[in-house]
This record gives structure tokens, C-alpha cells and sequence, in this order.
């Protein structure tokens, strides 16, 4: 059998055999247009373009900035939690928003972690008046339940003034009953009721404004009872300070009728001294513990042991000596207006001690 001649065998067909394009259509379905090589580029390999800012995100932060200032502000800072809600959930759904769209994930990020801070610090404050209102209500418990001191107002100062470590040692942080007539009725301090008992001396009295619209139905002048626990004297104004305080119920008011105060024994400065001059225990039954209406003249006004004190110089021929008649706190402003040589007349309570003359919870009559 007759070989056929193979044509790439033919030594004399050196020719270089033809090349495929690979962009031929090899049957395999690629129907991709034809273009040059090296031109060619996948869809997905092309850039992403820019990220677009979101809107939800953006008013998270704002919001969420805004609350965290609110929250550190005391007793405010707990609202900060409704608002710290409220940018969460803005920056929860901007950044579901951003997870299948073109939008950015930065603001709604931190938005959501502005907004979780908000809210701690807020939480925080809600600890903090919880315990407070708890420690208070444990206090005004233990003053309602503890046995109590009964005491007036003018011997609990007059132990203060005359001992203060002693009348600590026996008062300070303990519950008492004081009873005296109202001075004043204030507000102080936010959320908190002072009420000032007492006459030459001051007893202040601090009340939760829960007891404010029991207060409203005292008046000045009105003897009342208040209970409430020690918390010592106040160096600055030089008063006693009671805390956690109640009004005890059945104090008597001031229009209840009493009998009536006796009338004043009238003299002046230089009779006064004269008596005590010449006998001093007649004199003692005259005048001392009695009620006095003194005429006199203003040497000066100080202050003495912390009480305005009006004193008057008193002659008795070749002697003379001094008459101090000490006014309550709220008589500054009248006794501001005095000069010395002036001419006046006070009422007070006569004390004898030591060879001084004192008249007590005076007031100007004219």
C-alpha cells in the first residue's frame, strides 16, 4: 500500500505554520467584541466611586454631641438619655443605610458611639439621685423614729454661744425637738426650705421642698416645734443648723390667744444705774428679769458675741458704767441708721451678771 505523502513532511514546505488569534471565536460562547490586547479589563476590577456623606449619620453625631454636654450637667444630665436614644437609633439606621448603598459608615459610627457615651453618663446620674433620694429617706426615717431632745431655740443657741465643743458633744448629729417663734421663711437653695426660729438668737431650720406646702400655713411670730437632727453651728452667720427637718404637728399658733405680755417698767440709762449703784439687790427685784422700756443715749453699735448691741453710757454722779441692750440679727439695717448721742428708746428683758447691765431681745420703739 502506497504511503500518502504527509505535507508537513515535505522538506521543501518550510514555511511557518498560521497562528490562532486568541480572540478568535474558539465556539466557547465568549462573545466579547474584539478589541486590542492589553486593552482588555474586567468590570469588577474597575474603581469604586466616592463614598456620598450620610445625612443620618451626620445628625447622629450632632445629636449625640449635644447630649453628652447635657449629661454632665447636674440633676439635667439624666434627660440626656431620651435624646442619647434618639441618635442612637439615627446612627443604627444610617449605618444599615451605608451597608447597601454608596454612603459612607464613618458619621453613623460615631454617631452610635457619641450617643452610647450620652447615655452611660446619663445612667450614672440616675445612680447617683437614686442613692441620694434613698440616703435622704433613710435620714428623715431616723428622725421620725428616734427619741428626741426636747430643747427651746434660745437655750440650744445659748449652749452653742456660751460652749460649742460641749453643746456638740451634746447635740451634734443627735435628733431635737425645738421650740421657739418664727423668724423667717426662705428659700435658699434650690429644692430646699430654711425656716429661722427663735428671738435675739437663731436657730435655722433646712426642709425638703416635699414639706413646702405644709410651711405655707405658718406665719411670722407663730410658735411652732420642729423636729430634726443637729448638724452644728455654722461659723459664718453664727447660727445653729438643723437638718432633715419636720414640722411637728399641734404647734401653737401665734393667734391663739395667751395672756397678755405685762406692761413694760419705764425708766432710763442713768435712774437704771443709779438703782444698781446704791442697792443692788433692790434693784435685782425691780428690774432684773422684767421688761423694760429704757430711755437713753447711743454711746455706739457693735457687735457683741455675735449680736447687734446697742450700748449707752449711764453716770451716777462721780461713777458710770454701760448699758447693753442686744437686738436680734434682723435689726441691723435699723440700727445701721443711728448715730452716737442719739436719743432712742428700747425695750428689752433686763439681765443683771457680773456687775453689767443687759437688756435682751430688744427693739426700738422710737
Amino acid at each position: 500500500m502506497a504511503n500518502t505523502p504527509n505535507r508537513y513532511e515535505n522538506d521543501e514546505d518550510d514555511r511557518p505554520r498560521p497562528q490562532r488569534r486568541r480572540d478568535e471565536d474558539d465556539g466557547d460562547g465568549d462573545e466579547r467584541p474584539s478589541r486590542p490586547a492589553g486593552r482588555y479589563r474586567r468590570d469588577d476590577d474597575a474603581p469604586a466611586g466616592k463614598k456620598k456623606m450620610s445625612i443620618l449619620g451626620v445628625l447622629s453625631v450632632i445629636g449625640g454631641i449635644l447630649s453628652l454636654i447635657v449629661a454632665f450637667i447636674p440633676c439635667v444630665g439624666t434627660m440626656s438619655i431620651g435624646t442619647g436614644v434618639i441618635g442612637l437609633v439615627l446612627g443604627g439606621i444610617g449605618l444599615l443605610v451605608a451597608g447597601g448603598s454608596n454612603h459612607g459608615k464613618g458619621f453613623p459610627i460615631a454617631g452610635i458611639i457619641v450617643n452610647l457615651l450620652s447615655i452611660i453618663v446619663a445612667v450614672v446620674w440616675l445612680v447617683v439621685l437614686a442613692g441620694m433620694s434613698k440616703s435622704n429617706a433613710d435620714a428623715i426615717k431616723e428622725v421620725e423614729s428616734a427619741d428626741a431632745i426636747k430643747i427651746s431655740a434660745s437655750d440650744l443657741s445659748k449652749e452653742y454661744n456660751t460652749n460649742v465643743v460641749k453643746a456638740d458633744a451634746t447635740y451634734k448629729d443627735k435628733v431635737v425637738e425645738v421650740t421657739g417663734k418664727v423668724k423667717l421663711v426662705s428659700k435658699e437653695r434650690p429644692g430646699r426650705i430654711t425656716v429661722e426660729i427663735g428671738s435675739s438668737d437663731t436657730i435655722d431650720c433646712d426642709f425638703g421642698s416635699a414639706t413646702q406646702s405644709e410651711l405655707a400655713g405658718i406665719d411670722i411670730g407663730q410658735s411652732v416645734t420642729i423636729r430634726g437632727k443637729v448638724k452644728g453651728l455654722d461659723r459664718k452667720s453664727g447660727y445653729v443648723i438643723l437638718e432633715t427637718c419636720k414640722l411637728v404637728k399641734g404647734a401653737e399658733p401665734a393667734t391663739v390667744a395667751t395672756k397678755p405680755a405685762p406692761a413694760p417698767v419705764v425708766t432710763d440709762a442713768a435712774k437704771l444705774f443709779k438703782d444698781y449703784s446704791s442697792n443692788t439687790l433692790k434693784a435685782d427685784g425691780l428690774y432684773k428679769g422684767k421688761y423694760l422700756e429704757l430711755k437713753l443715749k447711743v454711746e455706739r453699735v457693735s457687735i457683741e458675741d455675735g449680736k447687734p448691741t446697742l450700748v449707752a453710757t449711764a453716770r451716777d454722779e462721780d461713777e458710770f458704767g454701760t448699758v447693753q441692750c442686744e437686738f436680734p440679727a434682723s435689726a441691723k439695717d435699723q440700727l445701721a441708721m443711728l448715730e452716737a448721742k442719739d436719743a432712742v428708746t428700747v425695750r428689752g428683758t433686763c439681765k443683771h451678771e457680773d456687775g453689767q447691765i443687759t437688756l435682751t431681745n430688744c427693739v426700738l420703739v422710737k
